[in-house]
């Protein structure tokens, strides 16, 4: 059902004239990271599939640097921004495990000024969580979780601080409705301070 349902609408989409638009937008991190995860069970079983990680290689690289400005920002926002950030270092995270490699030589170096942009469109009011501007309702720029990672995968200063902040922040709700996304990054906790290797 992999290889024959699920990976072949992914790659599809990675090489279809008319996606290609996903390259550059939300889309291209949240669906590789699916096909990060997928290919890396497929290769397990069936050895010669690690053919195409290369091309996973590639296209992860190429997308991360077209969805990020040199500042670590984005032109979708900030709700857009966590969510492509979640996923892209979820999928990143496990890439650089299968192949025994720094994650930071997967992706541009102005990855790693990811941290400078959640206080850039914090608000004062609701720490944490984000102005309400283009595609954010007031939810959380940067969960801890999420702060985490890039911490762990790009330690700076800048990184070391917005982890330090997070970890203190406890998001509120806006009123009459609930946070959206809540919770979406939790699964980064089993892929940054889970073992190398679980016993089957």
């Amino acid at each position: 059902a992999l290889s024959r349902r699920g990976l072949t609408r992914i790659q599809h989409d990675f090489i279809d004239p008319q996606m290609q638009y996903i390259r550059s937008c939300n889309q291209g991190l949240w669906f590789n990271a699916g096909r990060i995860l997928g290919m890396i069970v497929l290769s397990r079983a069936w050895p010669r599939s690690s053919i195409r990680l290369k091309e996973v290689v590639a296209d992860t690289r190429e997308m991360f640097d077209q969805i990020y400005a040199r500042d670590g920002g984005s032109v979708e926002g900030p709700a857009y921004w966590r969510v492509t950030t979640s996923y892209g270092l979820l999928g990143l995270t496990a890439l650089a495990r299968h192949l025994k490699c720094d994650p930071a030589d997967l992706v541009p170096a102005k990855i790693r000024n990811l941290p400078h942009y959640p206080p850039v469109v914090m608000s004062q009011a609701r720490p944490g969580c984000a102005l309400p501007i283009g595609d954010s309702r007031g939810d959380e720029v940067c969960p801890f979780s999420v702060a985490a990672m890039i911490d762990r995968l790009f330690p700076t200063a800048a990184s070391a601080r917005l982890v330090g902040y997070m970890s203190g922040v406890v998001p509120s709700k806006p009123k009459g409705r609930e946070l959206h996304f809540e919770g979406l990054s939790d699964p980064g906790w089993s892929l940054i301070f889970g073992p190398d290797r679980l016993k089957v």
